[in-house]
């Protein structure tokens, strides 16, 4: 995320509107990636038991809104 945000501050700094869209895109690319890794990482972290009883609640509550 601190490259994300690095690259992104530096964007503002870039003239060019290549060098603008190349750290844009290098910001998008890096943000992307931390939240795949945290949303690969995330779930390894917690028992089955607790995983399983959290999405059975957020599946029982996903129904409310229906």
């Amino acid at each position: 995320m601190l490259l994300a945000a690095a690259t992104a501050g530096l964007a503002g700094a870039v003239s060019s509107a290549a060098g603008t869209a190349a750290a844009l895109f290098i910001a998008r690319s890096a943000a992307m990636g931390s939240y795949t890794a945290l949303y690969i990482y995330t779930p390894e972290a917690y028992p089955t038991r607790v995983r399983s009883i959290a999405l059975g609640l957020n599946s029982s509550l996903a129904r409310i809104g229906e």
